[in-house]
């Protein structure tokens, strides 16, 4: 008896279909809302970004080398969504985040500042510096000279720990620590960050946020000429930056309207890493709750009770299929969702259940 009832509903629900086609419009509008602005760029659920960062991890410890993921999104909000379910489905992994670097800082004292502020010192115990990887280092370096002699437990720990992070020091202090330098010099900063990022047994996951907006933001502030400027070094700096630290993947968000932006100001081997190697993030989930939406509006606009299942007579199993089918074209994807509703009212193909 209750297997007739159910038979019943869904032909009532596919009679429905079938006399009011104009269900197809609804869901071609969602395509029309959906941004195009970069061509070319394959859509990527999270769940399947999570597996490209591990196999970026995997080639940055096979080939001693870092990596780097550029990946397109929609909104502020979307990124920040991002960024925080990225750091909970990598909880045994470092990922830091790194903000806008302010125009009067240097770039990798600001990348080294950021690492302190989010490890803490305590990561300067942790550092092997007897290791063959950075006994190299120790004689043409003051920040690791420095850093050795800290872990010593040198007479001058707190004027070392002073000098490591980034204090001002008078002449007669500069003087008992034998250093003419400071942390902040490019050459101390980059090689502090080095020997941090080689400390850990898997790769850091650096979360790079707005570096295409710098030119924008300190246009705005400063004037058209120094927001340039700012530009141009903060990405050359990061070119260097990423072929010089090896322990590294970073992940590089980038609003979508701002892509080419970012891709004008970088330099030729910029450009060629960040264009060959782009994806774009899709909210599948997004996605499917406009449908619900849709086709919940167009069950009420036919005078008809929305079924449990709010994707019938497809179910959210060949939604997720038909998205993978479509090679993340949603045009193709749209195609395929009312191709089939199309032949499961031509009777070619069983309607999903109906709750």
């Amino acid at each position: 008896m209750e297997t007739k009832h159910v038979d019943i509903e869904k032909a009532i629900y596919l009679k429905t279909l079938n006399k009011h086609n104009i269900y197809k419009e609804y869901l071609f509008t969602l395509f029309d809302d959906v941004d195009n602005s970069v061509e070319d760029c394959k859509k990527f659920t999270f769940k399947e970004i999570v597996n490209i960062v591990k196999n970026l991890n995997y080639q940055t410890k096979k080939n001693n080398r870092s990596q780097i993921l550029p990946i397109l999104i929609s909104s502020d909000s979307e990124k920040e969504k991002f960024y925080n379910s990225i750091k909970e489905e990598f909880q045994n992994q470092i990922l830091l985040y790194i903000p806008l670097c302010p125009i009067d800082v240097r770039i990798y004292y600001h990348l080294y500042s950021c690492l302190i502020e989010n490890l803490g010192f305590e990561i300067f115990e942790t550092i092997n510096l007897n290791s063959i990887k950075f006994r190299q280092n120790l004689d043409k370096n003051d920040a690791v000279r420095a850093l050795l002699e800290y872990q010593q437990g040198s007479v001058n720990s707190d004027l070392l720990r002073r000098w490591l992070l980034g204090d001002k020091l008078n002449k007669e202090e500069k003087k008992r620590l034998g250093l003419r330098t400071s942390i902040s010099e490019d050459k101390n900063s980059l090689e502090i960050i080095k020997c941090i990022c080689d400390s850990f047994e898997e790769p850091v996951l650096l979360f790079f946020d707005d570096i295409e907006l710098i030119n924008q933001k300190y246009g705005e502030e400063y004037g058209e000429r120094w927001g340039r400027v700012a530009e141009l070094v903060f990405l050359n700096t990061f070119f260097s930056f990423l072929a010089e630290v090896k322990n590294i993947v970073i992940i590089l968000p980038c609003i979508k309207t701002s892509w080419n932006v970012l891709l004008n100001f970088s330099n030729n081997n910029l450009r060629s890493v960040l264009e060959s190697s782009k994806i774009e993030f899709f909210a599948l989930e997004g996605l499917k709750r406009k449908i619900m939406k849709v086709m919940d509006f167009y069950w009420l606009q036919s005078n008809i009770r929305p079924p449990k299942n709010p994707f019938f007579p497809l179910n959210e199993d060949s939604i997720e299929k038909f998205f993978k089918k479509s090679e993340r074209d949603l045009k193709r994807f749209f195609t395929l969702c009312i191709k089939t509703i199309d032949d499961i009212l031509l009777g070619k193909k069983a309607p999903a259940q109906i709750g």
